[in-house]
């Protein structure tokens, strides 16, 4: 299932910068939800014209509201089991915006990370061919994932 993260600063960003600042909350939110669903499609047509498999008429959109309020929901249950609480941890803030800044936001000095190519074997080679309509794959089948992040990746054990 593809997916898209909908939210964000840089995304109210280009809405301040396209619509100007200090918009009515609810226009601002429109304007920044008709932004993301463009940007969906435009990446979504791209990943179709490449091949890439998909289900392309249900994507996972963080600005869903069925979703948003599932996140609702699941925040609640977890401030009644006690896991949300007021500690020590700093927020940052970003006083132009006036929103909290997520960690991979902030930017403390310029830093150079090593990115990996990552194989997964084809967990359903016959859905894989019969999606590209073939009878079979000639050989195995892998999708190829690239990351910044490589200490994400974590080996599984079978």
């Amino acid at each position: 299932m593809p997916g898209w993260d909908c939210h964000g600063l840089p995304i109210e960003h280009k809405v301040e910068t396209t619509h100007g600042k200090h918009l009515p909350a609810d226009q601002a939110r429109a304007l920044c939800r008709e932004y993301a669903a463009a940007q969906v499609e435009v990446q979504k047509e791209g990943f179709v014209r490449l091949g890439v498999q998909g289900d392309w008429e249900h994507p996972y959109l963080t600005m869903n509201f069925a979703n948003e309020a599932g996140e609702i929901r699941a925040l609640a249950e977890m401030v009644k089991g006690g896991y949300v609480f007021k500690g020590l941890k700093p927020v940052n803030w970003c006083f132009d915006c006036g929103s909290a800044l997520a960690e991979a936001e902030v930017e403390y000095q310029d830093k150079q990370s090593d990115a990996i190519d990552v194989a997964f074997p084809c967990a359903q080679p016959e859905a894989l061919a019969a999606a590209f309509g073939l009878d079979a794959l000639p050989k195995p089948a892998s999708a190829v994932i690239w990351t910044t992040t490589p200490w994400t990746i974590r080996p599984t054990r079978r």
